[in-house]
């Protein structure tokens, strides 16, 4: 699809298509929540699923899930902030508690709630509704310059029908995560390196991913460094970009800075992490399942061919070097920091690119057959809603026996 100068576009093609798409997709991620809702159980405070902040009577309605999970921690945040000592047990075991979770989101809920006087469940869905949609808006103009405005289009559309999209809408980060990822990547496009620090420590609050913005940075800054060098004699010392690079690296201290500032331990943040079981383990269990070549090792070791084989080929150029490489990095940085859990199918997300595989599949390819586009497209987005309904149904949805639950 040829390019198209963002200049002189309308504001139909910058703002309205991706709302659009954001809103039909959205509008059937709510219908899952909803039906999803009907089947779930009561939620008490005593309850073995997990941790409980408002219970909940047996079919609750689209509100009373939106914050399951992990929401139930954010709106403990949101109320009481964090706990200046950590909660331990008899042996002085450091227990489950809200340091796990980082503030940007349910500081942002809490303003909302002060506003307006609503309840966490609303404000919350008013909060992960608009970070969405701006993220939809923010993705689409990041990319259609180089894709097309079908191009871009597809990309928001297989987004927004990926398996766990629909914790856009609920009290979870990743709308606010998406936002920002793609605000870096559009920075770091531009070379607005204070900017793009900026907003690495907004990510910082948000969720641990500094380091692979750290390494897209830097990535991305020694290309130049080495295209400098070649086309003139003697550059200098790239002073300005070690140091963004640095500080981007650097935002990865934060939020356990912080915690440590706050309760006076220095590891307050690691072992409220250790807490859960899935990270008491040490990291790299992914990688260990690959090379014992487990059922979640094979499944892992599919993942990272096919984003080998989609980010690696040439027609992915369309994406752009700085989010064709965030694509690759990100992924291994989960396999690599991470242990094998539900709640990678969500992390994925963020990875973006890879959703939509043919960047370069547009109505001016396969001349003579213009219906192939729409039709693969149509096959991902059937396909997608089909994982979602099944993600929403049965991980999300609270139902059956409470002390055995996949988390998503």
């Amino acid at each position: 699809m040829p390019e198209t100068r963002a200049g002189g576009d309308p504001l139909l093609q910058k703002l309205m298509v991706p709302l659009a798409i954001w809103v039909v997709f959205t509008a059937v991620g709510a219908v899952f929540l909803s039906i999803g809702a009907s089947r779930q159980v009561a939620l008490e405070r005593t309850s073995p699923a997990y941790h409980v902040t408002s219970p909940t009577p047996a079919s609750p309605g689209y509100f009373g899930v939106v914050p399951n999970w992990d929401g139930n921690w954010y709106e403990s945040i949101a109320d009481g902030g964090y706990p200046a000592t950590l909660p331990v047990d008899g042996q002085g075991v450091v227990q489950q508690n809200e340091w796990a979770f980082y503030p940007a989101y349910p500081m942002v809920v809490r303003g909302v709630m002060a506003a307006t006087g609503m309840r966490f469940a609303p404000s919350a869905w008013i909060v992960s509704l608009l970070f969405g949609a701006m993220a939809m808006v923010a993705l689409f103009n990041l990319v259609r310059f180089r894709m097309g405005t079908w191009g871009a289009g597809a990309l928001v559309a297989c987004v927004m029908a990926y398996v766990t999209a629909p914790v856009l809408q609920v009290a979870y980060t990743e709308g606010l995560a998406l936002l920002l990822v793609v605000l870096f990547i559009g920075a770091v496009r531009r070379r607005l390196l204070g900017q793009a620090v900026g907003i690495a420590v907004l990510l910082s609050l948000t969720r641990p991913i500094a380091l692979p913005l750290g390494v897209v940075l830097g990535a991305v800054l020694f290309h130049d460094w080495l295209t400098q060098r070649r086309t003139t004699s003697g550059p200098r010392f790239p002073v300005r970009d070690v140091a963004a690079t640095a500080a981007v690296l650097a935002t990865a201290a934060l939020w356990p800075l912080i915690a440590w500032a706050v309760t006076g331990r220095r590891d307050a943040f690691f072992e409220t992490q250790a807490a859960w079981p899935v990270n008491s383990n040490g990291l790299g269990g992914w990688v260990g399942d690959m090379l014992r070549f487990t059922p979640v090792g094979i499944l892992a070791i599919v993942v990272v061919v096919y984003l080998a084989l989609v980010c690696l080929r040439p027609g992915s150029r369309r994406w752009g070097q700085e989010l064709r490489l965030w694509s690759v990095v990100y992924p291994l940085y989960l396999f690599l920091a991470s242990r094998p859990s539900p709640s990678m199918l969500r992390y994925l997300m963020l990875a973006i690119a890879p959703l939509w595989p043919f960047p370069g599949l547009g109505f001016t390819y396969l001349r003579g057959v213009r219906w192939a586009p729409p039709l693969v497209l149509g096959v991902l987005i059937a396909i997608g809603l089909v994982a979602q309904y099944f993600w929403v149904t049965s991980f999300f949805i609270v139902s059956g026996d409470l002390s055995h639950r996949p988390f998503p």
